[in-house]
């Protein structure tokens, strides 16, 4: 994962390895872009809280 802010609003990166290291068997990411999308509202939204409180 890394964070940098060369556009308007900072923004994460995230990399993932499905794959297991012992069984090299990929993991079932069933709905998994639904997910992320639910993790990304719940960070922006804290994010947002976090610089209101800042200002």
């Amino acid at each position: 994962m890394v964070g940098h802010n060369d556009k308007r609003h900072p923004h994460v990166h995230i990399v993932a390895n499905t794959v297991h290291p012992y069984t090299e068997r990929t993991a079932a990411l069933k709905f998994s872009k639904e997910r992320l999308s639910e993790w990304k509202k719940t960070t922006s939204e804290i994010s947002a809280l976090s610089a209101a409180r800042s200002a």
